[in-house]
């Protein structure tokens, strides 16, 4: 009986989970690079870089403010390649854990260097 009812919960989590959601969440980190201490704007929030900051995934391109340099980097997103994985093997319910979650999502790119010349 014991090892049904583990079986069943086993099932029902990879049924019920998404690959995307499960190997990289909701966050990405994306490594800021800078010749100089710089602060930069994301979302609202104050940061300085150089540091490695984990932002919320989403469907929308993010917009990385550099008020020093006068100029912004914009983080393009597309989709993650888990999701498609995901959609092969996981099906309806992996997929959609994945949509409803955002780690569907990942940014271009991983490390932003910020020049400000």
């Amino acid at each position: 009986m014991y090892k049904k009812i583990l079986i069943t919960a086993g099932a029902a989590a990879m049924l019920f989970s998404g690959c995307a959601s499960i190997v990289d969440g909701g966050k990405q980190k994306v490594n800021f690079q800078a010749a100089q201490p710089v602060n930069i704007v994301i979302d609202g929030m104050q940061y300085s870089a150089p540091a490695v900051i984990e932002i919320n995934r989403s469907k929308s391109d993010k917009i990385v403010n550099v008020p020093e340099c006068n100029k912004n980097v914009i983080l393009k997103s597309e989709t993650n390649g888990w999701f498609w994985g995901n959609i092969i093997f996981g099906g309806l319910l992996g997929s959609t854990t994945d949509y409803s979650t955002d780690a569907m999502w990942q940014y271009d790119q991983d490390t932003v260097n910020i020049n400000c010349n």
